[in-house]
């Protein structure tokens, strides 16, 4: 099996996962919050809800079969262009959205069928008792970033004291079977390689750590107090995984291509097997958290039907794009599945969506 038919897989295989990931998103939702659309307690568990989700999940799972299959015999195609590989593959996740869209929709209009009014109103002294409490940028684990940020500083200092027992012709790139089949001559640039890759995971697991801290928090009407003691665990639980997260993924990261870098390519193979069952082991953690957990608490035992100050028509392209003038809040608990969003509306809001188009798009553009 050679490059090209390895590549075939893995991108057929990841259209797979994230079709199954996605028909997964009811099970990660809150009570009363299906496919985006909130229903109130007399209306959450009716059959016809349950007919449309199934409905999706058909849906979703026959078209990433579909998309699967043909961007596996469409990627031959572009052999010489990772870009236009890549786009396949991007557009291909898209259209994955086309269900739920199409749900989200259907559970709209029998939202209104039914005159259902979605969950109950948060009264103004729950609101000022509650939900403006302020809580911050802190939790539990959060100092383990800096755990991480310490690798980091040792691994290069390590890499620039040690800089003339690298090799000459330094290994940059291995094959899946961990065999060396790109080289680059020795240079500074060269050689902190890792610690560039290592500092750019560090500051997007932090930074997403701390816009889920920033999520603005969901409320239990009939038991405020108790949704509030699990919004604060909820919030230590996420916070620990995502700082471990952060030790584990950047040291090993930077440490194991570092020592690549040395020369020791007689382990690369071990390296790569590690950092895919690192990926594997956080992907399943994550599924674990999201399933018993929800973003803030809402997956919990004893949780009921959380309500906010959105409404369904605050959120846009089936529940997935968020967009409320009269909330200052830059992010915000998602609909669909769990952990956080951007509120468009907000100022800052654009801007982080224009810098994440940047860095998505830079890259391509590098590449073409």
């Amino acid at each position: 099996m050679n490059e090209l038919n390895i590549l075939q897989l893995i991108y057929a295989v990841s259209i797979l996962i994230v079709a199954i990931g996605q028909s997964l998103v009811p099970r990660f939702s809150g009570k009363g919050l299906h496919l985006g659309v909130r229903f109130s307690e007399r209306n959450a568990e009716r059959s016809e809800i349950d007919d449309v989700i199934n409905r999706f999940n058909w849906l979703t799972l026959g078209l990433g079969v579909a998309l699967a299959v043909l961007v596996f015999f469409l990627t031959p195609l572009f052999a010489r262009s990772i870009v236009l590989q890549l786009f396949v593959l991007l557009l291909a996740i898209v259209l994955l959205t086309l269900p739920l869209i199409r749900g989200n929709k259907k559970l709209k209009d029998l939202k209104a069928e039914w005159n259902d009014p979605g969950p109950r109103i948060i009264p103004e002294n729950l609101k000022r008792e509650i939900l403006g409490k302020e809580f911050g940028l802190i939790a539990n684990g959060l100092w383990l970033h800096s755990v991480a940020f310490l690798i980091f500083i040792a691994c290069t200092a390590y890499t620039l004291t040690n800089y003339d027992k690298l090799p000459e012709i330094m290994p940059t790139h291995f094959n899946f079977k961990g065999q060396a089949n790109a080289f680059s001559p020795k240079s500074h640039s060269m050689a902190l390689l890792p610690a560039s890759s290592a500092l750019v995971l560090w500051i997007i697991i932090y930074l997403s750590n701390l816009a889920y801290l920033s999520g603005k928090q969901s409320l239990d009407v009939r038991d405020p107090e108790g949704s509030l003691k699990r919004y604060l665990q909820a919030r230590n639980i996420w916070t620990v995984f995502m700082g471990l997260a952060n030790v584990v993924f950047v040291g090993f990261t930077q440490i194991g291509i570092s020592y690549l870098f040395f020369g020791n390519v007689e382990y690369a193979q071990l390296v790569i097997v590690g950092l895919l069952l690192l990926s594997l082991i956080l992907v399943i953690t994550a599924i674990y958290l999201a399933a018993n957990v929800g973003t803030f608490g809402e997956r919990m035992e004893d949780a009921g039907i959380m309500s906010d100050d959105s409404t369904d028509d605050n959120w846009k392209l089936g529940g997935l794009i968020y967009y409320n003038k009269a909330d200052s809040a830059v992010f915000a608990q998602k609909r669909i599945g769990a952990g956080v969003t951007i509120n468009l509306a907000t100022a800052a809001g654009k801007l982080i969506v224009l810098a994440l188009m940047v860095l998505i798009i830079l890259p391509l553009i590098l590449l073409i």
